[in-house]
């Protein structure tokens, strides 16, 4: 595979869906929504419930979206109006360590807060520097219990990325183009390296979502020249297209012991 971090590539692939991993929830199983996962926070037995005074009251949605009269807090005003977006974003800047390039010769994003695409608002979670209750409308701030969220509400390490430095070394990138089609793309102002092989990736994948740039916006679906990958494409944070515990739209290992088919999806490795 020639695109891939340099010196980490087989990590990357076999791990490259771990940007959003939790461990195993109570409640819902793989595709069965979002109630009584580890996104849940409003439910006891959950991984991340909040149990403050006003626990089991909270909108299961609030916490990243809000349905009506959206405050004029801050944000990004692409994201508010698309997604109604209602969790506070990370200020971090982002980077990835040591590497700026695949070994293919493609640009990885050198702050994700500028990217255009998804990632960025799991990130608002996730790298451990903004609680989950931290809401643009409404705050959350009293008591949380769960395996992954700690008394001040706050991401425990387990489940973070960027572990609070904003440092991604090691993680699979996105916010970059991937080669819909086998043809080179740009998304995000990246496009695909030169030194590329595209037929080390499935043309058309199946079980991941992919991206497309409409003039420095992001849409759902692919479009030859302009689709890319974000932390959406390997998790459905709504646990409606899964198959795995964590999130992930493909098994990273079966029951029969058949490791990363998750990565085999974009990845074409397994001749």
């Amino acid at each position: 595979m020639r695109h891939s971090l340099n010196r980490r590539s087989l990590f990357a692939a076999c791990v490259g869906s771990a940007l959003l991993a939790l461990p195993a929830w109570a409640g819902s199983g793989p595709g069965q929504g979002i109630i009584g996962t580890a996104h849940d926070f409003t439910k006891p037995g959950t991984a991340g419930y909040y149990a403050g005074s006003s626990a089991g009251k909270a909108s299961i949605c609030v916490f990243c979206h809000i349905q009506h009269r959206f405050g004029a807090a801050g944000g990004d005003p692409t994201v508010k109006t698309r997604l109604l977006w209602n969790h506070k974003l990370s200020s971090q800047t982002f980077s990835w360590g040591d590497v700026g390039t695949t070994v293919g010769g493609t640009q990885l994003p050198p702050d994700l807060n500028a990217t255009i695409g998804v990632s960025k608002l799991c990130l608002g979670c996730h790298d451990g520097t903004v609680s989950v209750g931290d809401l643009y409308r409404g705050t959350y701030t009293d008591v949380w219990t769960g395996s992954h969220i700690n008394a001040n509400g706050f991401m425990q390490s387990s489940a973070r990325i960027g572990q609070n430095s904003g440092d991604l070394t090691g993680n699979h990138p996105v916010a970059i183009p991937f080669p819909y089609n086998n043809t080179p793309s740009t998304y995000n102002g990246i496009t695909t390296g030169s030194g590329v092989n595209l037929t080390d990736y499935i043309g058309n994948p199946v079980n991941v979502k992919l991206f497309t740039d409409v003039g420095g916006d992001f849409v759902q679906g692919a479009t030859a020249g302009s689709t890319g990958i974000e932390c959406a494409s390997c998790h459905d944070p709504h646990n409606k297209h899964t198959l795995d515990f964590h999130f992930l739209r493909d098994y990273y290992q079966e029951s029969t012991g058949a490791p990363s088919k998750i990565c085999l999806d974009c990845h074409n490795k397994g001749n």
